[in-house]
C-alpha cells in the first residue's frame, strides 16, 4: 500500500526538498504552499502524514496547526528553522506528533514519518518501494537531493558519475547542506548539528571539516566549487555543474 505524504511549505526550493526526500523513502506526495491550500486538503482527506512549515504567509503557525488537527487525527510533523525547547514544547502541547528542525538530515526525517506511522498503527511503505537503491541492511536508504545521493552504508556522496566517501562529521554536515537547498546555514547551525545541545557556542572545528569536504569533492567532475563560503554568515552547497564525459 503506498502512504501518501502532504507537504505544506511556501519556499519552493524546500517543498520540492521535503517532496524529493519523501518520495525517495517511497511515499507518494502532495504539496500545499499556503495554509489556506493545506486546509482544503486536508478536509479532502490528502495525505497519510503532515509535514507542517509553520512560517506561512497566510496563517499563523499555531492557529494553523491546532485547525489541522481539530480536522484529521493523521501524523502531523512540525519542519521548522525555529527549534528553541519552547518552540518545541508549545508545537507539541498543540497538538504536533514531532518536531524537526531544518536543516534535517533525510535519513532522519525519513526514520520519524516511518515512526509516526508506526505509533498510528499505519502500514509503512514496503522497501522495494523506495525510489534510490532501497534499504541497506541495517535499514537505511540512500537519499537523493538534487543531483547528489547520499549513501549511508558507506557515508558517501555521488554526483557526474564520481563518489567520496566521508567521515561521520563530514557526512552528516555535507547532508545538512544538501537538505538545505542552497540556503546559507551558519557556523552555529552546523556545530548543533554535530554536537546537539552541547555545542560549543564558536569553533573552528567546522572550518577543518569544510576543508577535508572540498577536497574529497575536488575529483569529482563540477566537484571543485559546489561548496561555497559566504563570508560572514556559513556555508552553502550548490548544485554541481553538469558534466560531459567528465569534462565541464
Amino acid at each position: 500500500m503506498t502512504m501518501e505524504i502532504l507537504v505544506v511549505e511556501d519556499d519552493p526550493k524546500l517543498r520540492s526538498v521535503l517532496s524529493a526526500t519523501a518520495q525517495v523513502g517511497g511515499f507518494d506526495t502532495r504539496e500545499a504552499e499556503s495554509g489556506s491550500q493545506a486546509i482544503s486538503l486536508v478536509s479532502q482527506g490528502v495525505g497519510d502524514v503532515v509535514l507542517l512549515d509553520l512560517g506561512l504567509p497566510d496563517y499563523d503557525g499555531r492557529e494553523l496547526l491546532i485547525i489541522l488537527r481539530q480536522l484529521s487525527d493523521r501524523p502531523i510533523l512540525v519542519v521548522s528553522g525555529r527549534g528553541s525547547e519552547q518552540d518545541r514544547i508549545e508545537a507539541l502541547d498543540l497538538g504536533a506528533d514531532d518536531f524537526i528542525v531544518k536543516p534535517f538530515l533525510p535519513g532522519e526525517l525519513l526514520a520519524r514519518i516511518r515512526a509516526s506511522l508506526r505509533r498510528h498503527g499505519r502500514p509503512l511503505p514496503e522497501a522495494g518501494d523506495a525510489a534510490e537503491g532501497g534499504f541497506d541492511a541495517a535499514g537505511r536508504l540512500p537519499s537523493r537531493l538534487g543531483s547528489y545521493l547520499l549513501d549511508p552504508f558507506d557515508q558517501s556522496v555521488s554526483f557526474n558519475g564520481g563518489k567520496a566517501r566521508l567521515s561521520d562529521a563530514e557526512y552528516r554536515i555535507f547532508g545538512a547542506l544538501a537538505g538545505a537547498a542552497e540556503a546559507v546555514l551558519s557556523r552555529a547551525e552546523l556545530l548543533a548539528i554535530l554536537y546537539g545541545e552541547e555545542a560549543p557556542a564558536t569553533s573552528k572545528i567546522i572550518d577543518v571539516y569544510i576543508s577535508r569536504v572540498r577536497a574529497k569533492l575536488r575529483d569529482i567532475p563540477g566537484g571543485r566549487d559546489v561548496l561555497q563560503t559566504v563570508t560572514g554568515s556559513g556555508w552553502r552547497l550548490l548544485e554541481p555543474p553538469r558534466t560531459v564525459s567528465g569534462i565541464r
